[in-house]
């Protein structure tokens, strides 16, 4: 994936942020929504652009969406 490609992310998926004092804010989606990928984050993480705001989310929930022509 390169950054600002499309990646869809199923229902009950955790997304996660470390906040500013150092505690974890934990969401998890309600439905299958669409996210913008950043960047790796780790070997098995990655930062995706989601619900207004970048969030962390392991790589296997994480699928390409595919592009067609119109």
């Amino acid at each position: 994936m390169q950054n600002g490609d499309l990646v869809h992310i199923p229902q009950d998926v955790s997304l996660w942020n470390y906040t500013d004092n150092g505690s974890m804010n934990v969401v998890k989606t309600e439905k299958p929504i669409t996210g913008i990928f950043l960047r790796e984050d780790a070997a098995n993480t990655l930062r995706i652009y989601v619900q207004g705001r970048e969030s962390t989310v392991e790589k296997r929930h994480v699928y390409p969406m595919e592009y067609t022509a119109c």
